[in-house]
């Protein structure tokens, strides 16, 4: 059984090509094989798609299946035993949130996809992300950060939509300016990143690119999201109600959380660009070895706190087991052995990041 995952998604034109764009991929396919693809069925066996072929006037269909399987457009539909779905679901989410024609038919609604492209539209884009970068450290490293008890369930509520509204709009950064750089909007998914929840934009196929399109589309999501922080600002100012400003220190924080190349967050992604871009230089290589040593401390740093987290939620689940009762000791040991599962897997997939980077295989 194949199937043809790529038939009615979402395509842009680029040059004489369409790039057909998924979740998590890009693929450039020329006019012919997308009208295949949305042509044949979604769904069947090999002698299924070989008729097909034949119906829509195809000489050689057992050729043209064998180059549609090879470059991917049709799968082996492949069951995962019940065991991996559900591990994937509780350790690897990957939710579909908003769809890249969603924002393609509200960008056509406000008339934002008729803008002309302007260089010194990337170069704003690029200095508001690296205000953004600016105002969020400065500010929490002059404001002193408690946690505050929200006053009402009201209040808790609303700085949590607030936080949500940020970081889509964070999101959505990343997907209007991959159109704006001609590679069409991006749709928008929730997975988890080592061991933590992470909403994403797939920004694959800006390969062709120049250096100032690539950083802007990486770090659109930044300039998107302090624009958002900017308006919460004046809010406050104008209202004085600490939603607002509850609101601008997390997206502070979450924020400065993308602009660490240490992650492989917005700042990671810009770092490899420009390294890519001046590889070439002395002063380039010299970078890299002292991003590659960074990388590596950093990694320890982060095995050591997981690491004691781990310890102290064994210890936790080990006195809950002696002194097990029939009340909610079961359910917290469920709890912390998810998490420390989590903690593990997350572990694994950072081992795996800093080999990818030192060209090692496990």
């Amino acid at each position: 059984m194949y199937i043809n995952e790529l038939k009615n998604q979402y395509s842009v034109k680029r040059d004489d090509t369409r790039l057909i764009i998924t979740l998590e991929a890009c693929f450039n396919l020329n006019e012919e094989t997308l009208f295949l693809i949305n042509n044949l069925p979604l769904t069947g066996l090999k002698d299924d798609y070989l008729k097909e072929l034949k119906t829509l006037g195809i000489d050689e269909p057992e050729k043209i299946f064998e180059k549609l399987v090879s470059i991917q457009v049709l799968k082996e539909k492949v069951s995962k035993p019940f065991i991996k779905r559900i591990g994937s679901f509780l350790f690897q989410p990957n939710l579909h949130l908003i769809s890249a024609k969603l924002q393609e038919n509200i960008s056509n609604l406000f008339g934002t996809t008729a803008l002309p492209k302007n260089k010194r539209f990337i170069s704003g884009i690029l200095a508001i992300a690296f205000v953004g970068v600016i105002i969020s450290s400065v500010f929490l490293s002059a404001y002193h950060f408690e946690y505050t008890k929200p006053n009402t369930g009201t209040h808790a509520v609303l700085v949590f939509l607030l936080i949500l509204a940020g970081i889509i709009a964070h999101e959505l950064g990343h997907s209007f300016m991959a159109f704006y750089n001609g590679i069409g909007f991006r749709p928008i998914g929730f997975s988890v990143y080592l061991f933590y929840p992470i909403f994403y934009t797939n920004v694959s196929g800006m390969e062709n690119l120049g250096i100032n399109e690539k950083l802007s589309i990486n770090l659109g999501g930044i300039a998107f999201q302090t624009v958002f922080m900017l308006c919460l600002l004046g809010l406050f100012i104008a209202s004085s109600n600490s939603v607002f400003m509850e609101t601008f220190k997390c997206l502070a924080i979450i924020l400065l959380f993308n602009s660490n190349p240490l992650l492989k967050t917005d700042a990671y992604w810009c770092y490899q660009d420009v390294y890519g871009y001046f590889k070439s230089s002395s002063w380039a290589k010299i970078l890299h070895i002292i991003f590659l040593t960074l990388f590596f401390c950093f990694s320890l740093f982060i095995f050591w706190k997981a690491g004691q987290l781990g310890l102290t939620i064994i210890k936790f689940i080990v006195s809950q087991i002696r002194h097990f009762s029939f009340d909610w000791s079961w359910i917290r040991i469920l709890l912390y052995t998810y998490i420390l599962l989590f903690l593990f897997k997350g572990g694994t997939s950072r081992i795996k990041e800093v080999c990818g980077e030192l060209k090692l295989r496990l």
